[in-house]
């Protein structure tokens, strides 16, 4: 395991025992056990905590098992569970609905069966297990996301081979609130389809976006597409976008003037490998703009949502840029951030993480303004085992550790709309399955005390006293380390004074005056002489 520094353990406690009206915090926290987690949905419940969904290979009564954490509005565990059969489940997307139940989706294999069905599962609002359906038809069939619908049923998007044109369809699955079907689809062609993630309009009717695959001289290529239906999943139209090598669309959302707004990534146009992609289209799936962003090797974005001020947030991971990719280069992946705007255009990218990888999935707003970011880490985990990591950021898409401020290439992406003909089709089947649920107590730490190749860092951490403080301030220094300087910026990342400890630095402390300082929390820089840094948080009341 990477050095911790028990230390500041007492620290960090204080800090998220404060609590100013109005503030916003931000941490990365590590989620599981000895073996391997993905984190995938992670979004704020009613309660003001948040929920996170995933899949575990820790804990469970099969070879992987659904996973449901939940914790407050600072991180902290406040229950766990896991959901499965004896073999293989895997909860790939969660909602909380209207009445603050949970749903999660996925596949499951039951028991000595070689193929998987679609999964959904309810639990209440602590996790307890209500029912479990299943949707298949004896091949291979799975659900990557969900929706709740106005009238309070649920609208699954998956992948079916069971029924359709092609070898692998589109399933669109439409129940009540009870997970009884309403109806089901499936669409594809003769080649590869896959729906990705789905969104309701404000006429009732559904638009879908995922990919289409198809072998070319003994090659894969891909193409991303938009389909809309009505209200019945009755196909309305359908487009396939791309250009000549591959393209997906991951995720989808309606913009409050009704044009269509997806993410996803693309290789035939940008600025590397792989770049990730935007495209805005109107209500009938015509391109306004597509536009791509990263760098010289590979980078995919997994989620986009859209913000109360109409701008955008997407998240995955990139290859390209911070500070893995930096020191390891194509051994290392980072989590990504970025904010456009409702042109694309890049207001601001984050990225997180170290040396090894890091990927994010989804991501989502929270009622402070800031932002939450699932996904894995092997970073600070066991050898051969990886880590969900929760990322809580503020409005900028600062945490206070692990982090780069990175500037992705911005391109264009000339992509047009190409109608496809799509074949409707009907025919899963539902039925009932009893899971298996366990709460457990899985870890909960804080990645900021993890010792980080970023940061150089190999011993004993710096300490800073009294925190909260009033007045004046401490910080003890590792020992044998020159200090070069200490700088005070604010949680968004505005510097605020520099503090010059060059003469403090042989003893192994320096201390200043914070007395000018307003109430709230802030962070301390500190730049030691052989280009280390750390970052604290001090609350000043």
């Amino acid at each position: 395991m990477p050095n911790r520094y028990s230390h500041l353990i007492i620290f960090y406690s204080l800090i998220f025992c404060y609590h100013a009206s109005n503030a916003q915090y931000s941490f990365q926290r590590l989620i599981g056990g000895v073996s391997q987690e993905r984190g995938q949905a992670l979004f704020q419940t009613s309660d003001g905590g948040y929920l996170y969904d995933g899949a575990t290979l820790s804990y469970g009564a099969g070879s992987a098992d659904c996973f449901f954490v939940k914790t407050d509005s600072l991180g902290n565990l406040v229950w766990s569970a896991v959901y499965g059969t004896s073999s293989y489940d895997n909860a790939e997307y969660a909602i909380q609905a209207y009445d603050n139940s949970i749903l999660g989706v996925g596949r499951t294999f039951f028991p000595g069966n070689t193929t998987s069905d679609a999964l959904l599962f309810k639990t209440d609002s602590v996790g307890h297990l209500l029912w479990g359906k299943t949707y298949g038809s004896g091949n291979n069939e799975g659900i990557p996301f969900m929706i709740e619908t106005r009238d309070h049923g649920y609208a699954l998007i998956g992948a079916t081979q069971s029924i359709g044109a092609g070898s692998e369809d589109i399933l669109f699955i439409r129940t009540d609130e009870n997970g009884d079907t309403l109806f089901t689809r499936a669409y594809g062609t003769a080649e590869s389809e896959v729906g990705l993630s789905i969104a309701e309009d404000a006429q009732g009717g559904f638009v879908i976006c995922g990919k289409q695959t198809l072998i070319i001289g003994g090659l894969p290529y891909a193409d991303g597409f938009i389909l809309k239906t009505d209200a019945s999943g009755d196909l309305v139209w359908s487009n396939l976008y791309g250009d000549s090598l591959w393209e997906e669309l991951q995720s989808i959302q309606i913009a409050s003037s009704g044009d269509i707004v997806t993410g996803g990534s693309i290789t035939s146009f940008g600025a590397g490998k792989y770049d990730i992609l935007a495209m805005r289209t109107d209500s009938l799936g015509a391109v306004r703009w597509g536009k791509t962003y990263g760098g010289a090797e590979i980078d995919a974005s997994y989620g986009i949502i859209q913000n109360a001020d109409s701008t955008y947030t997407l998240s995955g991971y990139t290859n390209s840029l911070g500070y893995g990719h930096e020191n390891r280069g194509d051994d290392s992946t980072n989590i990504f951030l970025m904010k456009i705007n409702s042109l694309g255009d890049t207001i601001w990218t984050r990225t997180y993480g170290d040396g090894l990888q890091d990927e994010a999935y989804r991501n989502n707003p929270t009622a402070d303004g800031g932002y939450l970011v699932s996904g894995f880490t092997t970073n600070y985990a066991f050898q051969d085992s990886a880590q969900m990591i929760l990322i809580k950021t503020d409005s900028l898409g600062f945490t206070g550790c692990h982090e780069f401020t990175s500037h992705p290439i911005l391109g264009d992406a000339p992509l047009v709309a190409r109608p496809v003909s799509f074949v409707q089709s009907s025919g899963i089947s539902p039925g009932n399955i009893n899971l298996i649920q366990l709460f457990v107590n899985t870890d909960n730490e804080d990645a900021c005390l993890y010792t980080s190749n970023q940061q150089l860092r190999t011993s004993s951490r710096s300490f800073l006293f009294p925190n909260p403080s009033e007045e004046r301030v401490s910080i003890q220094f590792p020992a044998q380390e020159r200090v070069k300087k200490c700088e005070i910026s604010d949680l968004q990342g505005r510097e605020i004074q520099v503090l010059g400890v060059d003469e403090n630095a042989d003893s192994g402390s320096a201390t200043f005056s914070v007395a000018s300082l307003v109430s709230g929390v802030y962070l301390i820089r500190i730049n030691f002489e052989n280009g280390a840094t750390e970052v604290l948080k001090m609350i000043k009341r």
